[in-house]
């Protein structure tokens, strides 16, 4: 069980549908890079896709080791152009990335997911997983 210390933040890692309902989080330190807590994200996604799904990312995902790891599990990664790595590329932003945005924007409604109150990372997963949990109600009633 990690600790976090006080005033420390935690990330937190979504994989969301089209219409914005949370099938997979995941959280980690706040110094951890992006692209490091995609893999421990779609491993819980306990499902197949017949078709291929679609992930819509930003710069941050744009890898190949990425691409590979979510093509084992049906998934296309769609990411921005990540223009540091590469300036001849032409410059691309997915189109259901504000999805995500928004989605990140509701779980910060919730006052303690602004501010980590918790101490250990497993009660503040524990904490995005009730937002989540509430989230997916919210959503089954419209």
């Amino acid at each position: 069980m990690e600790q976090i210390e006080e005033n420390e933040e935690s990330k937190k890692s979504f994989v969301v549908d089209k219409n914005g309902a949370p099938l997979a989080v995941h959280v980690g330190p706040a110094n951890t890079h992006d692209s490091q807590l995609l893999i421990p994200t779609i491993t819980q996604l306990h499902m197949t896709f017949e078709k291929t799904a679609i992930l819509a990312a930003d710069s941050a995902y744009d890898s190949k080791i990425l691409r590979k790891k979510c093509s084992e599990k049906n998934i296309a990664l769609i990411s921005s152009v990540n223009r540091r790595r590469d300036k001849k590329r032409t410059s691309y932003t997915p189109s259901h990335r504000w999805i995500v945005e928004q989605t990140f924007g509701i779980f910060h409604w919730k006052r303690g997911l602004k501010t980590c109150w918790t101490k250990t990372q497993e009660s503040f997963l524990a904490f995005v997983q009730l937002v989540a949990a509430e989230r997916l109600f919210k959503l089954s009633r419209i």
